[in-house]
């Protein structure tokens, strides 16, 4: 979540961390500036193999609205691994400045 009167979320790129499961990796992105959200999905080609390791899955993308700082928050999270349990994640917010 972000607040869309500071920035716009522009794009979201798919980043190389993915590319470790294959080349048609079904990825999912959903831009809603005007309800603070972006959703990002995607899954593995085959179902029993999954991911170890750390790396960037995507980057997101804002320009500047107007001036004044905002809070970019990860709201949600869920995975399962190539078993079908789930899997935690520790999610952190970053403070934005437009000047």
């Amino acid at each position: 979540s972000f607040d869309p009167s500071v920035i716009r979320l522009k794009e979201i790129v798919r980043r190389e961390f993915l590319n470790r499961l294959g080349e048609n990796v079904p990825f999912l992105e959903n831009i809603d500036n005007s309800s603070r959200m972006c959703t990002i999905g995607f899954s593995s080609p085959d179902i029993g193999k999954g991911l170890r390791g750390t790396g960037t899955i995507a980057v997101l993308v804002f320009e500047p609205v107007s001036q004044g700082e905002c809070i970019i928050s990860v709201t949600q999270v869920s995975a399962n691994n190539p078993s079908g349990e789930s899997v935690d994640f520790t999610t952190r917010q970053s403070r934005v400045v437009v000047r």
